[in-house]
């Protein structure tokens, strides 16, 4: 069925930015996405904060100004993550995945993945960040319709054959996504633990899927974004 999504029709989307005392790091990522960033619709901040210092917390809100709400949540970070979801998903049902040491080197408009979501229930996550070797990829069109006509794209579904269908990169998540899979473990275990966790209940259950644009292989493994962390999740 044909449907004409209008701009005042796109929903919010919320860059979820997940962070916690890396400020320099977070200025940088905040700026990138100010400056590549783009979308027809309404693009607000949430800043999800794993219990900073109130200097780095205070630094980050008034870098973004225009934002969609906060939380800070100490201790585990899974249920700080969780805190930060579900408080998004109080005002919309579109967020963008981004830790603080991710920086976007170049445009990126992320309004024809949206519009594949509204109109498409079977993608719950639209990766964006790396790309590993490995996985099994399989081709799938979709249609966005205009007003002279329809535009046609292709995603790459991530098959559930392999690690690493979920991914801890930055990603353009539907509610519908966590609805089917869940939120993360709350125990105290690393951030990368917490992906680990979720890539084996996105792998073990029938659900939406993930799928990657096929074009942004064009920036190579990385995606179109830099990953400027010194220390990886352990």
């Amino acid at each position: 069925m044909n449907m004409i999504i209008e701009r005042f029709e796109l929903p919010t989307a919320a860059i979820n930015l997940l962070t916690k005392e890396r400020t320099a790091l977070a200025m940088g990522t905040i700026h990138q996405c100010l400056r590549h960033l783009k979308y027809e619709g309404n693009l607000n901040w949430f800043v999800t904060d794993n219990g900073s210092e109130p200097e780095h917390t205070r630094r980050v809100l008034d870098t973004v100004r225009y934002f969609l709400g906060k939380v800070s949540v100490p201790g585990s970070i899974g249920a700080c993550w969780n805190a930060g979801l579900r408080k998004i998903f109080e005002t919309t049902s579109y967020y963008i995945r981004l830790e603080d040491d991710m920086q976007l080197k170049a445009d990126l408009d992320i309004t024809r993945y949206v519009k594949m979501m509204m109109t498409n229930p079977k993608i719950g996550m639209v990766r964006l960040g790396q790309m590993v070797p490995d996985l099994d990829l399989a081709s799938e069109k979709f249609r966005i319709d205009t007003h002279i006509g329809f535009e046609e794209d292709v995603l790459l579904r991530v098959e559930k054959t392999m690690p690493y269908c979920f991914s801890g990169h930055p990603a353009i998540i539907h509610k519908r996504f966590h609805d089917y899979y869940g939120y993360f473990p709350e125990e105290a275990v690393s951030a990368g633990d917490l992906e680990l966790a979720m890539d084996e209940s996105v792998r073990s259950n029938t659900g939406p899927h993930v799928y990657f644009p096929w074009d942004l292989g064009r920036f190579g493994t990385w995606g179109a974004w830099d990953h400027k962390g010194t220390v990886k999740a352990e």
